[in-house]
């Protein structure tokens, strides 16, 4: 008897929830839950999923009302989990679990995001993350990046050192082999984005003209790209962190690998404004164009 009635107690607990409907146009997506426990239905409040990220095996949303979390799909939809995680930033579907940035801390979830734990690796803000080969767990913030041999659960931080007095990691690619660091330096006297694209539309600034010439640029051969302040760039390290050198991208820039080639697209506003055509069409020219640069002074095997 005590038996059947812990497992209806523990029936009860569980529950299944269905998310519904889907938005028609882009936006934050509204939703009402459903839930079922056992015998019991019931549809609660309205609600909002402000983000939805997807990979191998689950789908992640997180909620913005009626109470703040996560919802996790392992089934293509059809069901979901509730946990009360924090808002995830970014979320990176690795070989050993799923890892994600929810401010200064690395959160993992080792059964498709319904529970997740984490640590900080640092005060600041994680501003990039990645996997490599052999398992081990990247993060970088401002002016630190900060490895985990244990899938985020203790890390170890060191300082790159990088020619800017303050920087920030745009985004971290570990391939075999080397550890590609992306930074975008902080300038000491910040300007307003208003008044960069006022100088940009009227060819009024050093930048303003330095960008478009770059942009206007359909040099195809090998060489060095560089834009921007000292210190922006991709940087290279074949020792697992401990030393860093320039490659021949010098402007800030989002960085994947794929296939054995390194690929970057020009993260700066300003750099990508400045030219007259789609995003789309800027995004793909820039893409082909770094890649290019960055094959030979990279030397990246597959």
């Amino acid at each position: 008897m005590k038996q059947a009635a812990l497992a209806l107690a523990l029936c009860l607990a569980c529950a299944s929830s269905r998310v519904l409907p889907l938005p028609a146009e882009p936006g934050a997506m509204p939703v009402r839950y459903e839930k079922t426990r056992l015998f019991f239905h019931s549809v609660e409040d309205d609600g909002t999923i402000s983000r939805v990220f997807a990979g191998p095996g689950a789908i992640l949303a997180t909620v913005s009302q009626p109470e703040r979390g996560v919802l996790s799909s392992v089934d293509g939809g059809a069901t979901w989990a509730f946990s009360s995680a924090p808002a995830l930033d970014a979320v990176l579907f690795g070989g050993r679990g799923i890892f994600a940035v929810a401010g200064a801390r690395v959160l993992r979830s080792e059964d498709g995001g319904r529970t997740w734990a984490g640590a900080g690796p640092g005060d600041d803000p994680v501003e990039a993350l990645a996997v490599g080969p052999d398992g081990a767990l990247y993060a970088g913030g401002r002016g630190k990046i900060y490895v985990s041999a244990d899938a985020g659960r203790t890390f170890r931080s060191f300082a790159p050192q990088i020619p800017a007095k303050s920087w920030r990691a745009r985004s971290i690619v570990a391939v075999p082999g080397a550890l590609v660091l992306s930074v975008r330096a902080e300038a000491a006297q910040p300007q307003r984005p208003s008044d960069r694209f006022a100088a940009l539309l009227g060819y009024a600034s050093s930048e303003a003209v330095a960008a478009l010439a770059l942009v206007d640029s359909r040099d195809a051969s090998p060489r060095s790209v560089q834009w921007g302040g000292a210190g922006d760039g991709v940087y290279v390290s074949r020792d697992g962190g401990a030393s860093f050198v320039k490659s021949g991208l010098m402007l800030d820039a989002w960085v994947a690998a794929r296939g054995g080639a390194l690929y970057a697209v020009a993260a700066d506003p300003v750099l990508r404004a400045a030219d007259t055509k789609s995003g789309a069409e800027l995004f793909t020219e820039l893409g082909q164009l770094v890649s290019g640069k960055l094959a030979e002074p990279v030397k990246l095997r597959s």
